[in-house]
């Protein structure tokens, strides 16, 4: 999160602070900052990714083990025990989900916070000769923005879409 703010915080300044006078192009100074970030967030997903994977593929396999053993008729002290434990699992994979999701949201936030002004706006137009959707383009194809899981990266938007299957599957069969 911290890493995320200081990132937009920078593209902030380097865009209102830019001084064509030191020899260094504005696009040059975006670049080597959005370099930085970007080699720090592909490693991290390079190693947080499968284990984003594997960790939903776990907590959603026991979920649909609990939901098999809940749904196969057994007595009131097993119907009771299985739907505790899928109601705790649907909460877990929620949660995961919810966490893997937060860097979206972060950058989401930030975004809207630290570059969605006026003066922004106009800088980037002006001095980038960008129009205002190639730069929300740049920002939306940037890595820092989400973290991933089956290689995919996952927007809180994403994320709201599995738990709904999540949550009506299990709704479902419970």
């Amino acid at each position: 999160i911290a890493k995320i703010e200081k990132y937009l915080g920078t593209v902030r300044g380097i865009i209102l602070n830019s001084n064509p006078e030191d020899g260094i192009p504005l696009a040059k100074k975006l670049s080597k900052e959005q370099n930085k970030v970007e080699k720090w967030i592909i490693a991290v997903n390079n190693g947080m990714s499968t284990f984003n994977t594997l960790m939903i593929c776990h907590t959603t396999g026991n979920l649909i083990i609990f939901l098999i053993m809940l749904g196969s008729g057994q007595e009131i002290g097993a119907t009771i025990f299985f739907c505790l434990f899928s109601i705790f699992f649907w909460i877990f994979l929620s949660s995961a989900l919810y966490a893997v999701a937060k860097p979206n949201m972060v950058w989401e936030q930030q975004k809207v916070l630290l570059l969605n002004d006026a003066e922004v706006i106009s800088a980037v137009i002006l001095k980038l000769k960008f129009p205002k959707e190639n730069f929300e383009s740049w920002l939306q194809l940037h890595n820092v923005n989400a973290s991933r899981v089956f290689g995919t990266k996952v927007t809180f938007e994403k994320m709201k879409q599995a738990a709904g299957v999540i949550t009506s599957v299990f709704g479902i069969i419970l």
